[in-house]
């Protein structure tokens, strides 16, 4: 078995930490999806966790699957207190050292990382900041990644900038950080024209970019596409505004 898909409608358990730990270095792709009700209550699932789920699932991965090449984790779901227990998650949340030195070794072979949270009325539905800014600096052959959800209190441009300073991507081909698919709005993401500049400049493979809840204006857009147009770049950027 090299690829695998979990959906769950109640939330992650130990059961899927002690399967990763059994079966992760045969997996090339693991797609988790996790949709536990948004109005639930930790007396619905026992000993759940909210805002955990791309947390817990992106540390056991890399910790457990050595070859993965595809990450794809999305929903809204808990956490069991087990599963957390497990791995231990609050403990290495809270170590950037552990976070620092252990990401170095994971994620060597991954080509595509997707996150994504169903929920954009829920804050807490995001990732570790920490954790995410140690997990892209080492991802040498990455060339798609997707970041749709509530990213962006801390996705800024020094925070971009410091990952891209240790990683510059040289196989990335489509760059996409959004709040959700149904439409943009300027200035969710408080990404500008320096972000934009900076993979311009350092992710020589990129095709595209789509920056349509980023913080950029209609006439600092229509002025990049000038831009890539009279370099020739091979790159297509795009900018979908909700009506």
């Amino acid at each position: 078995m090299s690829s695998l898909t979990v959906e769950l409608e109640d939330c992650i358990g130990e059961g899927f930490i002690s399967f990763l730990q059994q079966k992760g270095p045969d997996l090339s792709e693991l797609y988790v999806s996790c949709s536990t009700d948004p109005e639930s209550t930790l007396s619905t699932v026992q000993g759940g966790h909210q805002g955990q789920l791309f947390n817990i699932v992106t540390i056991a991965a890399g910790a457990y699957t050595t070859k993965l090449k595809k990450l794809s984790v999305s929903g809204c779901g808990l956490v069991s207190q087990n599963a957390i227990e497990a791995v231990q998650l609050t403990y290495r949340l809270n170590s950037t050292q552990w976070i620092k030195t252990n990401s170095q070794s994971w994620f060597r072979h991954l080509t595509h990382l997707m996150l994504m949270s169903y929920e954009d009325t829920m804050p807490s539905m995001t990732i570790h900041s920490v954790l995410l800014q140690h997990v892209l600096r080492h991802l040498p052959v990455l060339q798609v990644l997707n970041l749709e959800g509530n990213f962006g209190t801390f996705i800024t441009d020094e925070y971009m900038r410091s990952i891209i300073r240790e990683n510059c991507f040289p196989y990335l081909r489509i760059l996409d950080i959004s709040v959700n698919d149904h439409g943009g709005v300027q200035g969710r993401i408080p990404l500008t024209l320096m972000t934009v500049q900076a993979f311009i400049d350092k992710c020589l493979g990129l095709n595209e970019l789509r920056v349509s809840d980023w913080n950029i204006t209609g006439e600092e857009f229509t002025n990049l596409v000038k831009m890539v147009s009279d370099n020739n770049y091979n790159l297509l950027l795009t900018r979908k505004l909700r009506a």
